[in-house]
């Protein structure tokens, strides 16, 4: 993502779905994040997130892309939708991982070149 220019967030009115870092008017990088646990609406989930980072991804195929999602929602189904799904989710990471570990936390600050 390195552009030599300087990162802008836009951060999206209410937090309508769409959390993107932008250099010089262009997607540089995704991070959608999932808060459900419901485990029967796992599938929906990681569908929803796979179509709102594949946007980024349409608009700027180098762009990055990160999913954070609770752990209870990667099951072995979800975690292979996601496999099949890389193209469009480069990266997934646990919310529980994102908040007590602090090598997960570099590496997505890492990937993020922040």
């Amino acid at each position: 993502m390195s552009t030599g220019a300087s990162v802008l967030w836009l951060l999206p009115n209410s937090f309508d779905g769409y959390p993107e870092i932008y250099a010089q008017g262009i997607i540089q990088a995704a991070i959608e994040i999932k808060g459900g646990i419901d485990t029967a609406a796992i599938l929906e989930r990681v569908g929803a997130a796979v179509k709102s980072l594949s946007r980024a991804r349409q608009e700027n195929p180098q762009s990055l892309t990160i999913l954070l999602m609770p752990k209870v929602s990667l099951t072995e189904t979800a975690i292979s939708d996601l496999k099949i799904n890389q193209e469009s989710v480069n990266y997934w990471f646990t919310t529980e991982e994102c908040l007590v570990d602090i090598n997960v936390r570099g590496m997505i600050l890492g990937l993020l070149e922040l």
